[in-house]
């Protein structure tokens, strides 16, 4: 009877090679044909149709001695390659967390040499307008030496000193 499923859909004859299940529990067989219909009535109804595929002639038999060997073989190369998978993730999940902490200490560093640097800055435009300053009365001295060796009468270099 397994090997006898017939299409239900709109009396199809056609080999079923799926089940479906509407959402309100009506379910059947059909074919691929009648399963694009049924999925395009679920879309028009807006509704759901499940579909599972029919395996006919699919039994489940033990496995024999050289497959379970097989099977043993992949599980055991699997678990070694996870377990190698795991060791690099540690090693770049510690280089990471290094990373992190140098950034920041990075970080910090970087807002000290910040404060330092508009310390300095300061300092620096301080000392500017001091110099500024100095030059200034500087030149208002020189201006007034100036004024005064006009006004003092200066020996002849001819003439000894009185």
């Amino acid at each position: 009877m397994i090997g006898e499923l017939i299409c239900d859909v709109d009396d199809c004859k056609a080999d079923a090679v799926y089940t479906y299940v509407w959402a309100w529990g009506e379910s059947g067989v059909c074919c691929a044909q009648h399963r694009v219909i049924l999925e395009q009535k679920a879309k028009q109804l807006a509704r759901t149709c499940s579909f599972s595929p029919i395996n006919i002639g699919e039994t489940n038999r033990p496995l024999e001695r050289d497959e379970r060997i097989q099977l043993r073989a992949t599980i055991m190369t699997l678990e070694e390659e996870l377990q190698t998978l795991k060791g690099e993730a540690a090693t770049r999940y510690h280089a990471f967390a290094e990373l992190q902490t140098d950034y920041v200490r990075l970080r910090e560093v970087h807002a000290r040499v910040e404060a330092e640097l508009e310390s300095t800055t300061l300092e620096r435009d301080g000392a500017r307008a001091l110099l500024a300053e100095e030059r200034a009365k500087t030149f208002e001295l020189v201006q007034e030496l100036e004024s005064v060796k006009r006004l003092v009468p200066r020996p002849q270099p001819d003439q000894p000193p009185a």
